[in-house]
C-alpha cells in the first residue's frame, strides 16, 4: 500500500513539473511544424538560452507568432514562416536571433521583472532631478531595454508642471550604466 501511494506521487510530480513532456512535440504542435522543423526551432531556442518550458502558447498563429514561458527568462516569443524559425526576442521586445543568426544570448539582454523595477525607479528618479516641480510628474509608457554590454536604456513620458505651473508632457530617455549609475538623461 505504502509503495503504491508513493509510485502515485512520483508519478504526479513528474506530470506537474513537465518532466514527461516532449518540447519538439510541444513546438510541432502549437505550430505545425514537422518534427525535424520543430527539433530546429528547439535547438535555436536553446541556442539563446531557453532552459526549460512546458508548452508552447500561440500570439497569432495567422501571422507565426509564438512564445514559450521559460523559468529563467520568462516569456521568450518566436517567429515561424514557411516551416523556418525567422526570430526569437525576449520579453522586453529585443531580438536575439534574426535572419538565420544568433544574435546575443538571452542572459545579456534579458532582465527580471524585479531589475526592470529597479531600473524605472533609477530613471524616474533622475528624470525628476532635472524638473522644475519634481513633485507634480506622472510618469508613463516606461520602456526598459538592457544591451549588451550591461547597460541599460529607460525611455518614456512625463507629465508635470513647468515654471509657469502648466502641465506638459515630455519624452525622456534615461542611459544607466553596469554599475547602475546614470550616465545620461535626455529630453525628446
Amino acid at each position: 500500500m505504502k509503495k503504491s501511494i508513493l509510485a502515485a506521487l512520483a508519478l504526479s510530480a513528474l506530470l506537474v513539473s513537465g518532466c514527461g513532456s516532449d518540447p519538439t512535440s510541444d513546438i510541432a504542435d502549437a505550430t505545425g511544424l514537422t518534427k525535424d522543423q520543430a527539433g530546429a526551432v528547439l535547438t535555436q531556442l536553446k541556442g539563446v538560452g531557453v532552459t526549460k518550458f512546458d508548452g508552447v502558447s500561440t500570439l497569432d498563429k495567422g501571422k507565426g507568432y509564438y512564445y514559450v514561458q521559460d523559468e529563467k527568462y520568462g516569456r521568450v516569443f518566436f517567429g515561424v514562416k514557411d516551416g523556418k524559425l525567422v526570430s526569437i526576442e525576449n520579453q522586453q521586445g529585443v531580438k536575439v536571433y534574426a535572419s538565420d543568426q544568433k544574435i546575443s544570448d538571452l542572459a545579456d539582454v534579458t532582465l527580471t521583472d524585479a531589475q526592470v523595477a529597479e531600473y524605472q525607479v533609477i530613471a524616474q528618479d533622475a528624470v525628476k532631478n532635472k524638473l522644475k516641480a519634481p513633485s507634480t510628474a506622472d510618469f508613463d509608457n516606461l520602456k526598459v531595454v538592457k544591451s549588451k554590454d550591461g547597460s541599460v536604456l529607460i525611455s518614456g513620458t512625463v507629465d508635470a508642471q513647468n515654471s509657469f505651473g502648466a502641465k506638459l508632457r515630455r519624452g525622456f530617455m534615461v542611459t544607466v550604466d553596469a554599475n547602475k549609475q546614470v550616465s545620461s538623461v535626455n529630453f525628446l
